[in-house]
């Protein structure tokens, strides 16, 4: 009977291909790692499943990214990375427009070789040193004569090692005001961007997991674009209380409490595969409106270290099954 139940279940669901895993805030917060990460990183590293990292972060470039990830000890090639710098750069090239771009310099590189004289395009990022008056009256005067206003992300805050800091979101809503119009978004939780990061993995959206902070960019966006989204109490969730209040999960046995048993405690016992089958294939965070869930009942992880636990159960788990162990 369980194997026939474990059968079922698998039958109504794909197996996990890949992992999606949001940086900042799930990784690292500015130059410190997420306690664990690392060797949380190095553990999902044995599961078959491919690995890329997409982030939103505008404050610099994929290259200095990388240096800054590399300096902490993870383990991640140039070519995992997909940024929202990508995704707007790649925009740009697609409508062949010359923007004015409000973003950090230190993410200028990844635009090099696209042309900004003679602007008639606006592109928002973070940009603390240029969210200014002048600049921002000279966006609004552009977009007022037709420039299409392109936020490379809308996030409404990040989390930074002193609290929580204004993102990008706050000033291109501000512009969309001033001007009545409404900008195309091409970073989380936007579905294209969940799908172009899936691109070359050979991999379809539900066949995938989004690994985040955000419970609205990551989760939210995630599950939009066909994936499942498993939210991490590390980063900005800290501190995102309307955030958590509006945030309810799916029954799950064993997951919904923080104070579970250790899960690689779980993962030794002979018939953990069993008992993990018979749950959803990974634990989903669903973002709903006019529902008020109880924040101790979010099926999160205290740190990205249990949590790529549980994809990796996961994965042994659909293993176990496949070869009748599901009594």
């Amino acid at each position: 009977m369980a194997q026939q139940i474990c059968l079922w279940r698998m039958a109504a669901r794909r197996a996990l291909k890949a992992v999606l895993v949001d940086l900042s805030g799930t990784l690292h917060v500015e130059d410190s790692a997420v306690p664990g990460a690392q060797e949380a990183l190095k553990r999902l590293r044995g599961a078959p499943v491919t690995v890329r990292f997409v982030t939103n972060t505008t404050k610099e470039c994929k290259r200095d990214l990388l240096e800054r990830l590399t300096k902490l000890g993870f383990d991640i090639a140039e070519n995992e990375i997909f940024t929202s710098l990508t995704a707007a750069r790649n925009l740009l090239e697609q409508k062949q427009v010359r923007p004015l771009l409000l973003v950090d310099d230190k993410a200028l590189p990844d635009f090099t070789g696209i042309a900004t004289h003679d602007p008639n395009a606006v592109v928002v990022g973070l940009a603390p040193e240029h969210f200014n008056y002048e600049m921002m009256n000279k966006a609004f005067r552009l977009i007022l004569d037709g420039a299409p206003l392109i936020a490379i992300h809308k996030a409404r805050y990040f989390k930074k090692k002193n609290g929580l800091a204004l993102g990008p979101g706050p000033f291109v809503t501000g512009l969309e005001y001033a001007t009545g119009t409404e900008a195309t978004v091409v970073g989380k939780p936007e579905k294209t961007f969940f799908l172009e990061a899936l691109r070359g993995t050979d991999c379809a959206p539900e066949e995938a997991v989004m690994i985040g902070d955000d419970c609205r960019d990551d989760v939210g966006g995630a599950q939009n674009a066909g994936m499942r989204g498993i939210l991490v109490r590390t980063g900005k969730y800290v501190m995102d209380r309307s955030c958590r209040e509006t945030v309810v999960h799916q029954s799950c046995p064993g997951y919904d409490s923080p104070h579970a048993p250790d899960r690689a405690q779980v993962g030794s016992e002979p018939r953990a595969s069993s008992r993990l089958l018979q749950m959803p294939a990974v634990p989903a965070v669903q973002s709903t409106q006019g529902l008020l869930g109880d924040p101790e009942r979010i099926v999160t992880e205290q740190l990205v270290w249990g949590l790529i636990q549980q994809v990796d159960f996961l994965s042994c788990g659909l293993a176990a099954c496949q070869a009748g162990d599901c009594d």
